[in-house]
């Protein structure tokens, strides 16, 4: 980088470090996720790639609630759950503060009827994913007494006795 005329030497030297920095902190940071040391949370903005939460050997994508129906304290939770890992993971609890009881349900169709059931475990296969959308398997909400906040964050506890705190972003009704 050439120092301009009009530039003090000062201006000119946080230029060029700046720039080594910023390239520094790109690699560090690459190297970092590309090796799975980094624990990381993206948030993504309207027409962008989902937010990704990985602790290994669970990453977890696009996790987002329902603001529940007005007069109602009842919702719904979604995200894909991936097992990064070589053995099967369970999934058996699901809890947070600002929420009543959690549990996972499973949208069932028989004919003309549906019905929900309560699934005790959700058993994520080593390297598999189980995405949990509307219509299918999905968290089952009760208890909502306001209004969520913008983020909420559930706490998934599974059968090895492992625990991950995941922020959940809210959507409104009309929302996906």
């Amino acid at each position: 980088m050439t120092m301009r005329s009009n530039q003090s030497p000062r201006a000119h030297a946080a230029g060029v470090l700046g720039r080594g920095a910023g390239l520094l902190l790109v690699l560090l940071v690459s190297t970092a996720a590309s090796i799975g040391i980094w624990r990381f949370v993206t948030r993504s903005a309207a027409g962008t790639a989902p937010p990704v939460v990985e602790a290994y050997p669970l990453r977890v994508t696009d996790p987002r609630v329902r603001q529940p129906l007005p007069g109602t304290t009842r919702t719904a939770g979604y995200l894909v759950l991936e097992n990064l890992g070589p053995e099967a993971l369970v999934l058996v609890a699901a809890e947070s503060p600002l929420l009543g009881r959690i549990e996972i349900h499973e949208t069932l169709k028989s004919g003309d009827r549906v019905r929900m059931e309560r699934i005790d475990q959700l058993v994520l296969p080593a390297g598999g994913a189980v995405t949990l959308e509307p219509g299918g398997k999905h968290l089952m909400i009760f208890g909502v007494t306001a209004p969520l906040p913008a983020e909420i964050s559930i706490t998934f506890r599974l059968l090895s006795g492992k625990e991950q705190a995941i922020p959940f972003r809210t959507f409104g009704v009309t929302e996906s």
